[in-house]
């Protein structure tokens, strides 16, 4: 995925619960990154441009602070993550 001149690895994608388990769902060790910036795309798509922009900048913030995922090389659980993004979103 390009996005912003930026070539990303970011993709969601639908899962059911034994896939979700095996991925580390179960283990609050998923990266919720991409799924919030799905979330920044839609917005930015249905013309929230300012919207998607405070979700981005959120998740630049905090990938700069270190809130990385484990998989990742961070010690952030899925939970972290997501809740430190919406209070960064809340606080930009």
């Amino acid at each position: 995925m390009t996005w912003r001149g930026r070539t990303t690895k970011v993709r969601p994608r639908e899962s059911n619960r034994p896939a979700a388990s095996r991925a580390g769902l179960s283990k609050d060790i998923a990266k919720p990154i991409g799924a919030i910036c799905s979330g920044a795309l839609m917005l930015e798509h249905l013309g929230e441009e300012g919207a998607a922009e405070f979700i981005i900048r959120a998740i630049e913030k905090n990938v700069a602070d270190g809130i990385l995922p484990v998989d990742s090389g961070g010690t952030a659980r899925t939970a972290e993550i997501g809740a430190r993004v919406a209070k960064s979103v809340q606080t930009l």
